[in-house]
């Protein structure tokens, strides 16, 4: 996929194949959330307690987890706690019949889109889904895009790699030359060889895709 002068290349289709988590061992809580949802067009998956949620395994299927605080055995916190150890960004929204302001505080410092009391006004919930999704599907195209940086470095030999990187660092040919202790036209060569495996034409576009790759990390 050939960089153009809209970008450094275009994203992938986002994957269709997710939904809304829904977390709540109160059924009647649970089957009005899922209602609620459901009526505005998004996919559900519905789990009666956090322990049922991560035997799932319903990671990636998730683009948004809604979830309650205080749950029999693993509460809404801890569940957040273990997704995070595990490595799993899932964009949360926590719902409490208890203005807990130590749970909110925890649950927004772990990176949950919001922290919202019990009784909720509908339109407010939907709202924070919807943001929640979208930053989901921020990150999937961040992710998405470094394996695709990811695939191109790795068809770099050893040497085109070395000359990438002094690329990046804005050497020209004679330096890099220089540095590696090759002639000038090798290195112009390895530059060509790196630019067309990287999908550039030219430095300027391979150093914003670097960073671009640098900054995912």
């Amino acid at each position: 996929m050939r960089a153009d002068t809209d970008g450094i290349f275009s994203p992938p289709p986002m994957d269709s194949n997710v939904a809304v988590s829904i977390v709540d061992d109160d059924i009647d809580v649970r089957r009005a959330i899922n209602l609620l949802v459901r009526s505005a067009s998004l996919p559900t998956q519905v789990f009666a307690s956090a322990t049922e949620y991560l035997q799932s395994e319903q990671f990636d299927t998730t683009a948004c987890l809604v979830l309650d605080v205080r749950m029999p055995g693993m509460s809404g916190l801890q569940l957040q706690q273990e997704l995070i150890a595990r490595g799993v960004d899932i964009p949360m929204v926590f719902i409490s019949a208890y203005d807990g302001i130590a749970s909110a505080s925890t649950a927004m410092r772990r990176g949950a889109v919001d922290f919202i009391s019990k009784p909720f006004e509908p339109q407010v919930l939907i709202q924070r889904i919807h943001e929640a999704i979208n930053r989901d599907r921020r990150a999937r195209a961040k992710r998405a895009q470094r394996k695709q940086v990811e695939s191109r470095i790795s068809n770099l030999t050893a040497r085109e790699y070395e000359v990438m990187t002094h690329l990046c660092n804005g050497d020209s040919t004679k330096v890099i030359a220089s540095k590696l202790n090759i002639s000038p036209k090798t290195v112009d060569n390895h530059r060509t060889q790196v630019f067309d495996k990287m999908q550039v034409d030219n430095a300027a576009q391979l150093v914003l895709l670097t960073s671009l790759h640098e900054m995912s990390d």
